[in-house]
């Protein structure tokens, strides 16, 4: 127990030499106008690890440019999907959403599954996975390109169904005074750092050691309870319970 103790103390000072850039991609409401939950619990990651690191807010496009092109570049966060699995170095998860179909919440219409949503219009975010998810079963998708937009949709019943995520469909009830009614889960999509492909591996077992100490121990729990009033917290926690 001591010798590995002594090792992850040992490889912490050796990385606390190497300086980060993190590549933070809007992510509303998660990171929203340069701050918020994800924004919190990286920067927990890297005290935990020792590791020195930069922010830089910039859009998705770019943050791929820059980490694929230069060493010491992470995008965060970022979906790993079977095209990218092998250009980059991967770490977490480090977060987790629910993507799930919401109605208003006196809508009498009740639905179980993919197969009764096929007679109806679903509002989703243009280009998202839920809007690629539901086309992939036929599912007719009316997609906006931001949140706030579907959500008042909705309200005007221009559609009888919004897929999105569990902590943005809470945080935009709130905000709007909306009150929504969940029909059913579809499925969770995960988040990671994605890190240059010549990144030491070291660092990266490392990072992921740590982030799984940082959740177990409560930490991130704790972090969360800041956010309490803002989002509903209570999936964050199923990563590594």
């Amino acid at each position: 127990m001591k010798i590995i103790i002594f090792i992850c103390i040992f490889m912490s000072v050796v990385f606390s030499k190497e300086s980060f850039t993190l590549n933070i991609i809007e992510y509303p409401p998660l990171i929203n106008k340069k701050e918020g939950i994800l924004v919190d619990i990286i920067e927990e990651l890297f005290k935990e690890s020792n590791i020195s690191y930069k922010i830089n807010f910039t859009s998705k496009l770019e943050s791929i440019k820059k980490t694929k092109k230069n060493l010491y570049n992470i995008i965060v966060p970022f979906q790993q999907l079977q095209e990218n699995k092998t250009k980059f170095k991967w770490v977490g998860p480090i977060f987790v959403y629910k993507k799930s179909i919401f109605s208003l919440n006196n809508n009498k219409v009740k639905i179980k599954n993919i197969e009764d949503l096929l007679k109806y219009d679903v509002l989703v975010k243009k280009n998202s996975t839920e809007e690629n998810y539901l086309n992939n079963f036929q599912v007719k998708t009316q997609a906006l390109n931001n949140q706030i937009q579907n959500i008042y949709k909705l309200k005007v019943n221009r559609a009888n169904f919004w897929a999105t995520d569990n902590i943005s469909a809470y945080y935009y009830s709130k905000k709007t005074k909306i009150k929504l009614k969940k029909q059913f889960t579809l499925f969770k999509d995960f988040r990671y750092l994605a890190f240059n492909i010549k990144t030491n591996d070291k660092i990266i077992k490392l990072l992921n050691k740590n982030l799984r100490t940082i959740y177990k121990n409560e930490r991130i729990k704790q972090i969360s309870l800041d956010y309490s009033h803002i989002y509903d917290i209570q999936n964050i926690f199923e990563i590594y319970e």
